[in-house]
């Protein structure tokens, strides 16, 4: 970073759209700041933070980065009832590209904010005559969201030359599929006798448009808006069945 760390950043974020970037760490310099990357300049994560800041960057740039927030693995006390637990949740992962072309700046990026998958296993003891050795059950499910970004920006310059008014957009084409997956059934000396099996998978595309706006007054001083609007809906599929 070029720029000392000196930023004001006003954070206006829809809830319905782009949550995830105050929830989860991109960019080594945001992160630094506890994502308050709104006011931050010379960075390529702007692309997320405020499109605005990315006409700052005077020379192409490719950038990568990738976490994992956590995996368990836990199997309870035999004959506690409670159930068998194993989870991963790897966030984020992100690709950036800029090109400089004339005055503006071009951003493609891939943000990958969530990958979740969820299992959970046991047996459920029950009173009833008719499943002595009560009911088993499991449940497995994932959810995976991925955006692919288009952003542009470039500066302004007053007129009155008391700072530079930068300008920026980015169209971010979501991705979300969330499966689930389950079943109960009555154990058996050979093999569980099925009850109810189900499954379930939500597929939905959106655009999500975010504008963003930098203003530097003056040498190492910035600040800026980010204004996410609301999604637009590409299409929703929802699909199910059971097995009994």
């Amino acid at each position: 970073m070029s720029r000392s760390a000196l930023a004001l950043s006003v954070f206006i974020i829809s809830m319905q759209t782009h949550a995830f970037v105050s929830a989860v760490p991109i960019g080594h310099v945001e992160s630094a700041m506890g994502n308050t990357g709104v006011g931050a300049t010379d960075t390529p994560s702007s692309v997320f933070y405020n499109p605005g800041g990315i006409s700052s960057l005077e020379t192409q740039t490719v950038t990568a980065s990738g976490s994992s927030y956590y995996l368990l693995n836990w199997t309870p006390p035999a004959g506690s009832g409670a159930p068998n637990v194993n989870s991963l949740n790897s966030v984020p992962t992100t690709m950036i590209s800029t090109w400089k072309i004339g005055e503006g700046v071009l951003g493609v990026s891939l943000l990958v904010p969530e990958s979740v998958t969820y299992a959970l296993s046991g047996n459920s003891p029950s009173t009833s005559a008719d499943l002595p050795n009560g009911l088993d059950y499991e449940l497995n499910t994932s959810s995976t969201r991925s955006l692919i970004g288009l952003t542009w920006g470039r500066p302004v310059h007053r007129s009155d030359e008391r700072g530079i008014v930068r300008l920026g957009a980015t169209l971010f084409f979501s991705h979300h599929v969330a499966q689930t997956a389950g079943f109960l059934a009555t154990p058996t000396s050979g093999a569980n006798a099925l009850i109810v099996g189900t499954t379930s998978k939500a597929t939905t595309m959106s655009v999500n448009p975010v504008l963003g706006v930098l203003f530097e007054p003056m040498t190492n001083l910035s600040y800026g808006v980010r204004v996410s609007l609301p999604s637009i809906l590409i299409s929703a599929e929802n699909t199910g069945k059971s097995q009994t």
